[in-house]
This record gives structure tokens, sequence and C-alpha cells, in this order.
């Protein structure tokens, strides 16, 4: 069985949390944004030609590998 890994980028996720109020930190979150709405995009379009695949942070990847193996 094949499965691929998406590694979710930790600090472009903590950028996307935080309040911004100058213009250039906003367009930095915009395209951080992009990022990961184009991994979230991949893993979809995976998953729809039958291709397991998985979105996860670093720090929890042993977690969540062995939790899509079991579903």
């Amino acid at each position: 069985m094949l499965l691929v890994v998406f590694f979710e980028n930790t600090e472009l996720r903590d950028l996307n949390e935080k309040r911004m109020d100058e213009t250039e930190d906003i367009y930095m979150q915009v395209i951080a944004q992009k990022f990961a709405h184009e991994k979230k995009q991949i893993v979809r379009e995976l998953a729809q030609a039958g291709i397991m695949s998985l979105l996860t942070a670093p720090e929890h990847l042993t977690v969540n590998v062995v939790n899509k193996y079991r579903s």
C-alpha cells in the first residue's frame, strides 16, 4: 500500500495564524495561505485518483501515519 506524505510547513502555519497590520506582512500571509491551499488541493486530487496521501506537521508524523494506515 502506497502512502504519499506531505509535510505541513509549521512556520507558514504560524504566520497564517498571526494578526497582520502592515501591508508587506499581509502580502506575506496571503502567499503563505496560497502555499497551504495548494498542498491541500494536491492531497484532495490524489485522493480522487485513489492515491492515499497525508498532510501532516512533522511532529505528528508517526501518529498520523499509523492512523492513516489503520483507517
